[in-house]
This record gives C-alpha cells, structure tokens and sequence, in this order.
C-alpha cells in the first residue's frame, strides 16, 4: 500500500511540473490589457488572431485618448504593428440594464 501511495504522489508530481512548464506564458497584450481594466473602466476585451485586432469595449466616462496613449506605451512596438485597436464606448447605465436583462433579472 506505501509503494502505491509514492508511486501516486510521484506521477501527481511530475504531472504537475509538466503542466507548469508546458504552459504558455501570458502575452505583453493580455497582461497591458488587464492592468487597463479598472483605470480605463474596460467592460471586456477580445484579441482576435486571425483579424489581428484587439476589441476593447469601455465605459464612456473614461477617457479614450487615455487609453490609446496608454497602450502605446506599454505595448511592445512589435504588437502595435500587428494590431489593429478597435475601442467601443458604451454608457456603464446601459450595460447595467443590458447585463440583468440577459439575467432575467
């Protein structure tokens, strides 16, 4: 029974460490994009590979020219030549309602 126990606890190991090490790392897009979120008031974000376009949606009240500077000067250069930015203000009121709608609330 102990040599099933370590022989369990070994696997659990090495399949642990394989996970951890196969992951990929988060991009410089993913990681600028959420340390945006609260700033900016960003209500969700997409990367799109094929279309090479970031979707950003935002809460109106914040500034958009803001977050454009803020990008480029946190993104790498390399990305801001990949990416097109599409940025879509909205009202936070009408994602309120929109969100509890789609809750039935």
């Amino acid at each position: 029974m102990k040599k099933i126990f370590s022989f369990l606890a070994i696997l659990a190991v090495v399949f642990t460490f394989s996970n951890l090490t196969n992951a990929e790392p988060e991009s410089d897009v993913t990681s600028v994009i959420d340390s945006a979120w609260d700033q900016f008031g960003l209500f969700s974000s997409q990367i799109d590979e094929t279309d090479s376009t970031i979707w950003i949606e935002m809460d109106k009240s914040k500034s958009e020219q803001e977050l454009r500077k803020y990008l480029k000067e946190n993104l790498p250069q390399t990305d801001l030549n990949k990416y097109k930015i599409e940025i879509i203000t909205r009202d936070l009121e009408e994602v309120k309602n929109e969100h509890e709608r789609s809750l039935g609330l």
